[in-house]
């Protein structure tokens, strides 16, 4: 059965944690797991081109 779980976490270290105990612990694939900003980082928000 298939199962897509969805968190925040307060830092960037505390999701990779999350992570690793995913793979590690619960058998995961690496290769299965997505992670993502909430929101663009500052270095992102530069990088895009502003439209007008």
């Amino acid at each position: 059965m298939e199962r897509t779980p969805i968190a925040e976490f307060d830092t960037r270290r505390a999701a990779e944690l999350a992570v690793e105990h995913v793979v590690q612990e619960c058998g995961v694939q690496r290769t299965y797991v997505f992670v993502q900003p909430a929101t663009p980082t500052t270095r992102q928000a530069i990088d895009r081109p502003v439209l007008s």
